[in-house]
């Protein structure tokens, strides 16, 4: 392991802060900079080429709140380029579109998200989803190779490229103008490297907060409140309630079909931004190919509501909630997105078999049951 990421383990730093503050000082090496810029103006097919001899400060407050990780201005001032850098940490609330309003009021700019290519799925449809939410106009979605994204939103660029990809480009830059800063490129690749993977983190303090506990708590009582509320107002049926490793949630009964509806730690990790989701039963697959085609608008959506499973799991549905409400306005939230796909169910008229529990839910990924005293059981 390099110096860098040794050092950012060991005192457990916040290693987005560490990777900004040096990918800053790659960048304002113009040799560098000045690939990065070619690179993009050509992927993302940019009527307004990236100019050179650009200028790259980090944390560059703006009026509405932001605080974008890198920021590039040119020679007479002019923002031309945000760079927001993630491992893990979550999309803010001014991500992404304060960052495309700041860019448009300049003069169209370009947005680019670095991540890990591991979390590319998840990060991308959060972006594109907040995007279409806000009613700007997005064109021209497409993947560029393996590592990067791209999207016209209103006029702005918006990428989603992978650490990998980014700092490749740094180093055959570098070794081209005759090897300067390799190490140090090699040195931020090492810590990305280690953040592109699934292996257990040092955990940080932050991370053990009661309030962490009493929101997952929070969480099997909201599967609770709206199982109650869809069997009160006759949405569905049945409930069956069950949980295990890294999931809690119940079996509705809708229009004679079953449907899982959960709080799933792996499905929030892998396909998007939400711990709430609606799964096909494993053991109704006979039925998934009229719930595909009655549910085939959601797959057309962007982003796609309605997912298939990379690692084997039943087609899932994610349930986004609103943020800075209060917990009835979730629960309504939520039972409204339900009660949406329970109108567009086929009706069955056989006779619905009892649902199994989940199977596989989080097999994958390390987690602990959110488990509930008034959840009861199969």
């Amino acid at each position: 392991m390099s110096l860098l990421a040794d050092l950012c383990f060991k005192f457990q730093a916040h290693p987005e802060v560490l990777a900004t503050e040096a990918l800053a000082i790659l960048l304002n090496q113009s040799v560098l900079s000045d690939a990065l810029g070619r690179f993009l103006s050509m992927r993302l097919e940019t009527a307004h080429s990236i100019p050179s001899n650009l200028k790259f400060k980090t944390q560059d407050p703006s009026a509405d709140g932001g605080r974008p990780d890198i920021v590039a201005t040119t020679p007479d001032g002019r923002l031309c380029l945000i760079v927001e850098l993630k491992f893990w940490a979550a999309l803010t609330d001014n991500q992404p579109i304060a960052y495309l309003d700041r860019l448009v009021e300049s003069e169209p700019g370009v947005l680019v998200f670095v991540a890990p290519a591991s979390r590319h799925e998840v990060l991308w449809s959060e972006l594109t989803r907040r995007v279409t939410a806000s009613g700007r106009p997005m064109t021209n979605a497409h993947r560029v190779g393996s590592d990067l994204q791209v999207a016209s939103v209103g006029g702005a660029p918006m990428a989603l490229m992978s650490w990998r990809s980014l700092l490749g480009i740094l180093s055959d830059a570098a070794v081209a103008a005759g090897g300067a800063h390799t190490s140090d490129i090699s040195q931020l690749g090492d810590l990305a490297a280690r953040m592109d993977t699934d292996a257990f983190l040092p955990l940080r303090q932050d991370e053990l907060s009661p309030q962490i506990g009493g929101r997952l708590w929070q969480f099997a009582e909201i599967i609770n409140d709206v199982v109650s509320r869809l069997l009160g107002d006759g949405v569905c049926s049945k409930a069956r309630k069950s949980g295990g490793q890294g999931y809690y949630g119940a079996a509705l009964l809708m229009r004679n079909r079953w449907l899982y509806f959960e709080v799933s730690f792996w499905h929030w990790s892998q396909y998007a931004a939400t711990p709430f989701w609606l799964v096909y039963t494993t053991d109704s697959q006979e039925a998934w190919p009229a719930l595909n085609f009655a549910l085939s608008s959601l797959a057309a959506e962007v982003p796609p509501r309605l997912l298939s499973g990379r690692y084997g799991e039943p087609p899932m549905i994610p349930l986004h909630i609103p943020t800075g409400v209060e917990k009835h306005d979730v629960v309504a939230a939520l039972c409204d997105q339900i009660r949406d796909i329970a109108r567009r169910l086929p009706p069955d008229t056989g006779a619905a078999p009892e649902p199994a529990p989940p199977q596989g839910d989080g097999a994958a990924v390390l987690a602990v049951a959110v488990t509930s005293p008034s959840a009861g059981g199969v």
